[in-house]
């Protein structure tokens, strides 16, 4: 069973923007890593839930998002 996990890097360019991370694993002698290129605002990121928060408000960020 393949899985799939997402995750922030530790690095911050763009300000304060970090780059969503990807991890697949086939099984424990396959496992992939990729940067996905996808830079985001880490204050809209959920570390347990390990996906992006859209706000309810209606702004430019949420577009974005």
């Amino acid at each position: 069973m393949a899985t799939i996990k997402l995750q922030l890097s530790k690095k911050r360019s763009k300000g304060n923007e970090s780059e969503i991370l990807m991890r697949l694993s086939v099984d424990r002698e396959h496992v992939l890593r990729a940067k996905t290129g996808i830079y985001i605002n880490s204050s809209y990121w959920n570390h347990s839930l390990a996906k992006i928060v859209i706000p309810r408000l209606h702004t430019s960020e949420r577009k974005q998002l």
